[in-house]
């Protein structure tokens, strides 16, 4: 925007940044709400698993159950599997991510429902049915609230199916055998609570203390990687100047580099020292690692932005790429619409998942954490040598630029010793009383002369003087008449280069006549040596700058 803008351009600039903002603020976070609230309808995007190890009744009954009810809307997508051998083999699917969680009919659990029946016995475990295998390490919150919480619901619904079916079993059963019941009243799970369930968290202990913690903890080193970026940028800037771009770039890396190891450093060190458990020395540099690679992605890409786009923009573009990249963090992608799928390709949600696994080892994503965020070190420093080029290119233009004015200012304040025409601001002011030209009496006698001669002046415009008549009409008779008598003039001056004497003669026996000529004569030879009110290279009344001072033309 020029210094001194219009109000046209003021408001198209208020519009532009309205937009800008429309679109980077209150549509992301708009949308970003309405996925919270519409979250049910995208519960299909979660998996978890349903593996039958049991091969009978009870497997039977929940995956014929689980099939049905996984067409109802606002389920999560049930997936059936029957090919598990063990247990083992279904927590590994989970640690790795390809489920959110999981639901096993445990092996021999309806051959111990019909032994314990039989037997009446009083130790049975009906939680030895079921096992619900969820990773409260891969998102805490959304774990609980769509993994869990979908799990509890599923069984509430099967066992109001189920025990109705084994009661009537039950009492059949006895009916034909002959059999009484009355024993069970010492087990009378095996009548009421024929199968429950066991939960396996598989990282309880530390999931609701860690999760949280690098959640924020990693908030506050994306700000501050952010921040240190500016900061060397800001202190190594003098040095760069007048650099070369690889200089410049040395000048840039080396210092932010060694400023971001020693700050990663020091914070696992920290958190080693306050007590977070570290089990091996490996943890300790993997996690020391992950913090250096989240900053390192983010110092890369600020830097990038400093030397391409203005300083001014640098703020709005961080916070919404800070914005874009946090909501991933305590909201499942699953649940947003297809729109923020991108959010997978973020660095921050990456190193979050890379922490989590080293501190936990849930949700093993090292496959596409660590090429993303080596992706976001290497391209923005791949680019950056051409953004220093750049800026460096528009540099020596602005300075040009800047000379060039000078340049024209210094021009522009020149006095013309002969002219007497003043540049000032770019005007040239030209003032009749002041324009003597010589110091002599005969300039003086000169000017009146032509005063007379020629009629008054009358400034026209502004730096602009012209001869003029009050009345056009006369201006044009008097013109008439005065051919004649310059022809006359002409004549007589020629006249008085030849024979001098003669003007002696006419001046001693015509004095009168003779002050004419002198007038006449000192007109023309006043007029020969004024230069002319136009000079090369100065129109005036206009903006015109000369193309060089009066002395050098």
């Amino acid at each position: 925007m020029p210094e001194n803008p219009t109000l046209r351009q003021v408001v198209v600039k208020l519009l532009k940044v309205f937009t800008v903002m429309i679109i980077s603020y209150v549509a992301l976070m708009a949308l970003y709400f309405a996925a919270e609230y519409n979250a049910s309808s995208r519960l299909k995007n979660i998996n978890i698993l349903v593996a039958d190890l049991d091969h009978s009744i009870i497997g039977d009954h929940f995956l014929s159950f689980t099939r049905k009810d996984n067409d109802s809307p606002g389920q999560v997508n049930w997936s059936v599997q029957s090919g598990y051998k063990d247990v083992e083999s279904v927590i590994v699917d989970v640690e790795n991510g390809n489920y959110w969680g999981a639901i096993v009919v445990q092996a021999n659990a309806t051959s111990m429902l019909l032994t314990a029946a039989s037997e009446q016995l009083v130790s049975y475990n009906p939680t030895k049915a079921f096992l619900f295998i969820y990773d409260g390490g891969r998102d805490p919150v959304s774990v609980k609230r769509h993994v869990v919480a979908s799990m509890y619901i599923q069984f509430a619904q099967f066992i109001k199916i189920f025990n109705l079916t084994w009661i009537t079993l039950l009492l059949t059963t006895a009916n034909d055998q002959g059999a009484s019941l009355a024993p069970l009243v010492n087990a009378p799970q095996i009548l009421g609570t024929p199968v429950a369930f066991e939960e396996r968290d598989l990282h309880q202990p530390t999931t609701s203390i860690i999760t949280s913690a690098t959640s924020v903890a990693y908030i506050w080193i994306f700000l501050v990687a952010g921040g240190s970026t500016y900061l060397v940028a800001h202190c190594v800037q003098p040095l760069t100047r007048s650099a070369s771009v690889r200089r410049t770039m040395v000048l840039l890396l080396l210092p932010l580099f060694v400023f971001l190891f020693s700050f990663s450093m020091a914070y696992t060190v920290l958190l080693w020292g306050f007590g977070v458990p570290f089990e091996s020395a490996g943890q300790f540099i993997f996690l020391f690692m992950g913090m250096l690679l989240l900053q390192s992605a983010v110092a890369s890409l600020v830097l990038f932005l400093v030397f391409l786009i203005p300083v001014v923009f640098i703020p709005l573009i961080t916070i919404t790429f800070m914005v874009m990249n946090v909501i991933a963090v305590f909201h499942p992608v699953e649940l947003m619409p297809l729109f923020y799928r991108w959010v997978y390709a973020m660095p921050f949600l990456n190193a979050v998942q890379l922490a989590r696994y080293v501190l936990m080892g849930s949700y093993n994503q090292l496959a596409y954490n660590l090429p993303i965020l080596f992706a976001w070190v290497l391209v923005p420093l791949t680019l950056l040598p051409f953004a220093i080029t750049r800026q460096k290119r528009l540099m020596m233009e602005v300075l040009a630029l800047e000379g060039h004015e000078r340049q024209r200012d210094k021009q522009r304040s020149y006095s013309d010793k002969d002219t007497d025409y003043r540049h000032q601001g770019g005007e040239r002011d030209y003032d009749p009383m002041a324009a003597g030209v010589g110091t002599s009496r005969q300039h003086n006698r000169s000017n009146e002369a032509a005063s007379l001669r020629y009629g008054p002046h009358r400034s026209r415009g502004q730096g602009e003087s012209v001869s003029v008549y009050d009345n056009p009409s006369q201006s044009v008779e008097d013109e008439l008449e005065r051919r004649p008598q310059r022809h006359h003039h002409h004549h007589l001056r020629d006249s008085m280069n030849d024979d001098s004497d003669v003007f002696d003669e006419e001046d001693d026996d015509d004095p009168d006549g003779m002050d004419v000529i002198e007038n006449n004569a000192a007109v023309l030879s006043a007029a020969q040596r004024i230069r002319p009110l136009r000079p090369p290279g100065i129109l005036l009344g206009s903006r015109a700058v000369p193309s060089a001072p009066p002395e050098t033309q």
